[in-house]
């Protein structure tokens, strides 16, 4: 669903569902690593005039969700031995790690002039801190699987001078 910006206001969500598998050398039907078998995308903004008729106040949202990723397993006694990450390819892409989260606001205030437009914005990325598994790998000085998480809440204030 889609509504392009006007009245100072747009959206759109967008949806997507799949299941991605391949038939390996062995027979097996198996996941892929990106067979999350679904993503749900929605953003949405509006502006509001303030003060002046040029300047405007904006909110924008953002959200995104989807299954997890298959990952090959980890086999932590190989591991060990070998000091190093040793994946159990007969296990592979059997794991599911857990479904991806993520909601972004940005909120913004842009002074129009004849010749010139100032904006000042924050951008609030994951800003329910939602902990997005990146990675996981064997960490030999814990002797355990050891996992990488994507960037948790990210506050990025800007601004932008167009002439």
């Amino acid at each position: 669903m889609e509504k392009y910006f006007s009245r100072n206001y747009y959206f759109l969500v967008t949806t997507s569902l799949f299941d991605s598998r391949y038939k390996g050398s062995d027979g097996i039907l198996r996941n892929t690593p990106f067979n999350g078998r679904y993503v749900v995308n929605a953003l949405a903004g509006k502006e509001f005039r303030v003060g002046r008729k040029e300047n405007l106040f904006s909110i924008n949202w953002k959200v995104t969700t989807a299954g997890g990723r298959y990952v090959r397993a980890i086999d932590l006694a190989a591991s060990a031995a070998r000091n190093t990450t040793v994946y159990d390819d007969r296990q592979a892409f059997r794991q599911q790690l857990d479904d991806y989260f993520r909601m972004d606001l940005k909120l913004g205030y842009k002074m129009n002039r004849r010749r010139l437009t100032h904006e000042i914005a924050l951008d609030l990325q994951n800003i329910t801190n939602n902990q997005n598994v990146f990675q996981q790998a064997y960490n030999p000085r814990t002797d355990r699987i050891g996992t990488a998480y994507q960037q948790g809440f990210l506050p990025i204030p800007f601004y932008r001078l167009t002439f």
